[in-house]
């Protein structure tokens, strides 16, 4: 679609992702969860960024599951800070984002397999 076609030259990653999930094989397209306010370079305002009151539309257990979770606190606590949209992905020792609790990019053979906050993918 429309989406598609733009957002190819602008973010082909995102696209992929997208071209590979179950959300695609399902026939679920971008304005499923994105809404249809935005439709060009100029209006990307628009867009409506999904939350978890999005994905409940079809996944009621993970959105309940994620609200239970520490996952929904710490976004919670993120989107409330006056400059969320200025936060980095955060890198391992950064008291900010998901660093915080998990080792990403920590793919070490030793640390594989081993459960816990600060392990996880």
């Amino acid at each position: 679609g429309a989406c598609v076609g733009c957002h190819l030259q602008l973010q082909p990653g995102i696209v992929s992702d997208w071209r590979l999930s179950r959300h695609a094989s399902a026939e679920v397209g971008c304005q499923d969860c994105h809404g249809t306010r935005h439709a060009t370079a100029e209006d990307f305002g628009k867009v409506q960024h999904p939350t978890v009151a999005t994905c409940q539309r079809c996944h009621e257990l993970q959105a309940s599951q994620f609200r239970a979770g520490d996952h929904a606190r710490a976004w919670q606590a993120l989107t409330t800070l006056p400059t969320f949209h200025h936060l980095q992905e955060g890198k391992v020792g950064d008291p900010t984002g998901c660093a915080a609790c998990h080792r990403i990019g920590d793919r070490a053979p030793h640390r594989r397999g081993v459960e816990g906050p600060d392990r996880g993918p």
